[in-house]
């Protein structure tokens, strides 16, 4: 009987050391999340982005963003906790975002982190300037369409004069940060002067808005503005 009740007792301890063996995590296998390396937009373009691979080795679980991202928290930016996907409005603006991503199911969880960019590439805008800085710029009413700016893809500008075919203007543009830029030019008239513009360019309410002056300061802003222009 002693034997019996002893035969009984070690078999409960084998099978409570299997238990344990098998509720250890030891057999579960592991998320497999991607997405595309430095994923990017453009300029007023809308658009997705989805994950490369998810591999969920068994039960299908959510996505969930587990970083703080307030472009989430605008109507321009969503996240889908059932796909992994996110989707933007071309009115999304200039930047770069930084998110963790979590795939998670009730055995186990995987993450990944990436840099999202919207970034600007070229742009033609139409407007013009007026010498007064305290002027509304989203009205475009008060910038009646007097030029033609092109920031071209290779960091080069172009300005052309709706009254005048003889004028031209050449220059450069800077991307400073977000959607903060600088533009140089110099045309025939401003000659041997270079005029800079510092502005933001907005994708909702699309626009190249800011200050002009002869002069720039170290940080990007204009030293002693002229006034102000808009480009739509």
């Amino acid at each position: 009987m002693k034997k019996l009740m002893n035969n009984m007792l070690l078999s409960t301890l084998l099978l409570g050391l299997i238990g344990c063996n098998k509720d250890d995590g030891t057999d579960v296998l592991p998320i497999r999340l991607q997405y595309s390396d430095n994923p990017s937009t453009t300029y007023r373009t809308a658009g997705t982005l989805t994950p490369i691979i998810i591999d969920w080795n068994g039960e299908a679980g959510s996505f969930e963003v587990t970083t703080e991202s307030e472009i989430l928290r605008r109507d321009v930016m969503t996240f889908d906790s059932i796909t992994g996907v996110f989707s933007w409005q071309n009115e999304l603006p200039l930047g770069a975002w930084d998110f963790t991503v979590t795939a998670r199911n009730s055995m186990t969880s995987a993450s990944v982190m990436f840099t999202f960019k919207n970034e600007f590439v070229e742009g033609v805008f139409t407007g013009g300037f007026i010498e007064n800085l305290e002027v509304d710029t989203t009205d475009q009413g008060n910038f009646p369409p007097a030029y033609t700016i092109s920031l071209n893809e290779d960091k080069t500008i172009t300005m052309t004069k709706f009254d005048d075919p003889t004028f031209s203007a050449v220059g450069e543009w800077r991307h400073r940060q977000g959607g903060s830029f600088n533009v140089e030019f110099i045309t025939a008239l401003s000659a041997p002067n270079i005029i800079y513009l510092d502005g933001f360019i907005y994708a909702g309410n699309p626009r190249f808005s800011g200050k002009y002056g002869n002069g720039i300061n170290e940080d990007g802003t204009i030293k002693d503005p002229s006034g102000t222009f808009s480009f739509f």
